[in-house]
């Protein structure tokens, strides 16, 4: 009986490898089924995978054949408008990533999903893909080169770490915010050519420094964007002259240099991540905040509860940084009209009460008002362009939202 049942879980398996959708075709003219993986104990008995895999076949039921390039898993996205990458099925030295999977676009390459993909030597990514998600290519140690296309807006921690042979990055010609490690430990990042007294540039962006940059350091022009941390550590950086070509600045860009006592952020800047200079001197210095709030040339990029029910941002600001009020509870909040961008979770779980974004306002971060249990009633300025995912979702009593036509 145990050798029946090994033969059987055999025949399955062989079944599923042929059976998996590649990551060359869009699955278009084709009828999708789910199924599981099958797999089989020490003993050889059969065990059901959780995670479902996709199939495709054609009109007549019959499987149809896996190119050479490669397999991908698809799965929805939360608002069901675009399929992510979740996962491979098998290995391939290239991968090309489609732009649309049944009918959709793909959209984004998720957490892990070529994690250790160690045998791949390269992967076409598409045009559509907005976001490269966390440790999505950590390991793929046989990548020697990846083109990231202008589409990308994001690529997140972790994303090409430990890719030894990763010597040829191609990133976005515009500013994209980039997490920590996201290159750490790659044929780049080791090659010490590529550092420019103690500073290592990937194109137009910052990615990292060997915590010995010290005095008065001016960012390169023409770069667009300052990555997590990337400029962090230096404990003998007194001032940073930030260029009016940078664009967006991430978490904990320049956290941690101790001496740092003087900043400039130009009104280029769309987007600030958070704690941007946590644990500096500039931060510790009790002349830069206004009442309760931190501020950096017309950017508010940090806050704490000043026991006052309302909070008034300082007019002529243009950015609300990441998580600039989270949880802090003010009744009300004054924003000016000068505010242009509303960073993500900026403010979450927090107690205010507003009614009207200003007219100004063009962008509203993933999380922005998040469980904000006094809002009832929202309307939005003519201007808002884009609306980030659950940017007011567990606003329990919101009962209406005016909406441009323009989102």
């Amino acid at each position: 009986m145990k050798s029946t049942t090994q033969m059987l879980a055999l025949i399955l398996s062989i079944l599923m490898l042929f059976s998996l959708i590649s990551c060359g075709g869009n699955g278009t003219d084709n009828d999708v089924q789910t199924i599981s993986p099958i797999v089989t104990d020490e003993e050889g008995n059969i065990v059901q995978d959780d995670i479902p895999l996709e199939i495709v076949t054609d009109a007549n039921g019959n499987t149809i054949e896996t190119p050479e390039n490669g397999l991908c898993i698809f799965r929805l996205t939360q608002d069901g408008k675009s399929y992510y990458v979740s996962g491979f099925s098998k290995w391939a030295e290239t991968i090309v990533i489609p732009e649309t999977y049944n009918n959709l676009p793909v959209t984004e390459i998720g957490e892990s999903a070529f994690s250790n993909a160690s045998d791949v030597k390269a992967f076409i990514i598409p045009n559509t893909i907005t976001k490269i998600g966390y440790a999505a290519f950590k390991g793929c140690t046989s990548l020697t080169s990846i083109t990231i296309p202008e589409s990308v807006q994001s690529i997140e921690q972790k994303a090409f770490l430990d890719c030894t042979q990763l010597k040829s990055i191609t990133l976005p010609s515009h500013g994209i915010y980039i997490g920590r490690e996201a290159f750490e430990n790659t044929g780049y990042f080791n090659d010490t050519s590529n550092w420019e007294n103690g500073v290592l540039y990937i194109g137009k962006h910052l990615f990292d420094c060997d915590n010995n940059v010290s005095g008065n350091y001016e960012i390169k022009n023409g770069t667009v964007s300052i990555a997590a941390g990337g400029m962090g550590g230096n404990e003998q950086l007194i001032s940073a002259v930030v260029p009016d070509s940078v664009t967006v600045i991430g978490d904990g860009a320049f956290r941690g240099n101790l001496s740092l006592t003087n900043i400039v952020f130009p009104d280029s800047v769309t987007s600030i991540g958070k704690g941007v200079v946590d644990n500096t001197a500039y931060y510790d210095n009790e002349n830069n905040w206004h009442e309760g709030a931190l501020y950096i040339s017309n950017h508010i990029v940090s806050a704490y509860y000043n026991n006052q029910n309302r909070y008034t941002i300082k007019e002529g600001t243009i950015t609300i940084a990441d998580n600039t009020f989270e949880s802090i509870h003010y009744y009300g909040i004054e924003i000016p009209e000068s505010v242009i961008y509303i960073g993500k979770n900026a403010f979450l779980n927090s107690w205010i009460a507003i009614s009207q974004i200003p007219a100004g306002v063009k962008v509203i971060g993933e999380f922005a008002f998040s469980s904000c249990g006094y809002i009832e009633n929202i309307t939005l300025g003519e201007n808002v362009e884009t609306i980030g995912n659950n940017a007011f979702s567990a606003c329990k009593n919101l009962k209406k939202a005016h909406i441009s036509a323009k989102v």
